[in-house]
C-alpha cells in the first residue's frame, strides 16, 4: 500500500517554491521556517562493533518526513553541514549528521600543530573509505528501524525518501554510495546503496587517474567511474575550491564528476569566489585549514542553501514545480559570476 503524506507535507514544497520564485533567494526559507528538534546520539553497529556519533535535526512537526544523511569531510564532525541543514530542515526535511571514526576530529585534535597535516593525509585511504560507506549503509538501516533517540522519533521519517550529502571526503562517500566504480584487481566494481534516492556532493573529486590525465583523456577516465550513475546527483563547487591536503585537486578538476555523469539527472553549481571550507557548511569548522577567505561568505551560503533545498524538494518530495524550477533556474537565484548547469 502506498503511504499517504499529510496535507502540510504535500503543500510545503509548493509554498517554498512559490516564495522562491516570487521574492528570490533572500527570503525563500521563511516560507516554511520552523523550529527544529535537535538530538545527539551514538549509534552502535553490532556487526562491526563500531560506534558512530550522530546529530539528528527534525522539523518540529509532521510525519513521513524525508531525510538527508550528511557525511563530513576529512577531520570533521557532526558539525559539518550545519549551515545547509538549517535551510533543509526549515523546508521540511530531517537531517542526520554522521561522524566517521578514523577520519574525523580524532585524527588531529590531540596532536601538535606541525603533526596534524601528516595525520590527516594518512587517514585518506581505502580502509577509511570502506568504513565510511558502511557507516552510510548502517545509518540507512537505522533510519528504516524507526528507533527513538531522545526527542527525535525516527518513526516520523519516510525511509523511502532518503538523500545523502557530503563534503570533500564526505563527497567521496556520497559518490561511493551513488555507485562510483573502483578498480578492484582486474575488475571495475561499484557498491551503490539503492535505498538512497538522490545525492549532493560538495567539493567532489574525480579519481586521481582522471586528475592526472591530459584534457580529453581526463573525461574518459572520469567516465569510467561515473558514467553509469543515473540517480539525481548535484555537484557543488567553487572557483577557489582547492584542497589544503592535496594540490592535485583544482576547481576545474572538481567539475569532472558532473561532466562524466550521464545526461538526465546531473546538476552542477559553481559558486564564484567560494573556497573549500565555506562549502563544508560547518559554521566555522575547518577554519584553521582555510587558506583564503571570501568577501561574500553570506551570499555564497544563501545561494547554496536555497539551490540545494530546491534539489531536495524536486528529488525527495517529488515536487513537479521544484523540478521544473531546478531545470530552468531563474537568474535571480544566483549571484553575478555563479554558474548553473544541467545535463
Amino acid at each position: 500500500m502506498k503511504r499517504r503524506r499529510g496535507p502540510m507535507l504535500v503543500a510545503m514544497p509548493m509554498l517554498w517554491v512559490a516564495m522562491f520564485l516570487t521574492v528570490g533567494t533572500a527570503n525563500a526559507q521563511n516560507a516554511a521556517a520552523s523550529d527544529a528538534v535537535v538530538c545527539s546520539a551514538v549509534w552502535h553497529d553490532n556487526a562491526r562493533n563500531r560506534d558512530m556519533p550522530v546529530r539528528i535535526r527534525m522539523p518540529a512537526t509532521g510525519a513521513h518526513v524525508p531525510v538527508v544523511l550528511f557525511s563530513h569531510g576529512l577531520g570533521g564532525s557532526v558539525a559539518a553541514g550545519t549551515r545547509w541543514a538549517a535551510d533543509w530542515t526549515s523546508a521540511g526535511f530531517a537531517v542526520i549528521h554522521l561522524q566517521h571514526p578514523g577520519s574525523d576530529t580524532s585524527v588531529w585534535e590531540a596532536l601538535p600543530q606541525p603533526q596534524r597535516i601528516a595525520a590527516l593525509k594518512a587517514a585518506v585511504n581505502a580502509q577509511q573509505m570502506v568504513a565510511r560507506l558502511q557507516d552510510v549503509n548502517f545509518a540507512v538501516d537505522t533510519v528504516i528501524a524507526h528507533g527513538k533517540f531522545g526527542d527525535c522519533d525516527l518513526a516520523r521519517l519516510d525511509s523511502r525518501r532518503i538523500g545523502l550529502a557530503g563534503h570533500s571526503m564526505g563527497a567521496g562517500t556520497v559518490l561511493a554510495a551513488a555507485g562510483q566504480r573502483y578498480q578492484v584487481g582486474t575488475e571495475l566494481r561499484s557498491f551503490p546503496d539503492r535505498r538512497i534516492r538522490a545525492f549532493i556532493a560538495f567539493s567532489p573529486s574525480a579519481p586521481p587517474v582522471a586528475r592526472a590525465a591530459t584534457p580529453g583523456d581526463d573525461l574518459t577516465a572520469a567516465a569510467m567511474a561515473f558514467d553509469h550513475i543515473t540517480a539525481p546527483l548535484l555537484s557543488v563547487t567553487g572557483t577557489r575550491d582547492t584542497s589544503p591536503i592535496d594540490p592535485s585537486l583544482t576547481p576545474l578538476s572538481r567539475q569532472l564528476v558532473f561532466r562524466a555523469l550521464p545526461k538526465g539527472n546531473a546538476y552542477l553549481l559553481v559558486m564564484d569566489d567560494a573556497d573549500h571550507i565555506v562549502l563544508g557548511g560547518g559554521n566555522g569548522e575547518g577554519a584553521a585549514l582555510r587558506q583564503t577567505t571570501s568577501a561574500d561568505d553570506a551570499g555564497i551560503e544563501r545561494v547554496v542553501g536555497q539551490v540545494t533545498t530546491l534539489f531536495w524538494l524536486a528529488t525527495l518530495s517529488d515536487s513537479a514545480l521544484a523540478l521544473k524550477t531546478l531545470k530552468d533556474l531563474p537568474a535571480k537565484a544566483l549571484r553575478p559570476g555563479d554558474k548553473w548547469s544541467v545535463r
